[in-house]
């Protein structure tokens, strides 16, 4: 049997996995109850950025919003690339749910 995880739209959590058929929850019988848990990573994903254009000389501001960002983590970067030309800036978070490059 293979399960995929669903989005988890927070930060990293411990999740209890049970199966289930045809509404009755199938006993656990494992080795021991941890292998009955599934941990989720703290991770992110981005959902939209902005602004889309800015000036050639630098200095705006890019907002990106997603999930799962931790504002105590401190490095985060950001990569804009074009004609396989890479600049790294600093990323800083705002907010779980924001980080500015």
């Amino acid at each position: 049997l293979a399960c995929v995880t669903p989005l988890w739209a927070s930060s990293a959590a411990k999740a209890t996995v049970s199966l289930w058929k045809d509404g009755v929850e199938v006993p656990y019988d494992g080795a021991s109850p941890a292998d009955q848990h599934f941990t989720f990573q703290e991770g992110w994903d981005t959902t939209a950025s902005g602004p889309v254009s800015g000036p050639a000389s630098g200095g705006t501001v890019i907002s990106v919003s997603g999930y799962g960002f931790n504002p105590a983590y401190t490095l985060y970067t950001c990569t804009v690339t074009r004609a396989g030309n890479s600049l790294v800036v600093p990323g800083t978070p705002m907010a779980h749910n924001l980080l500015e490059c």
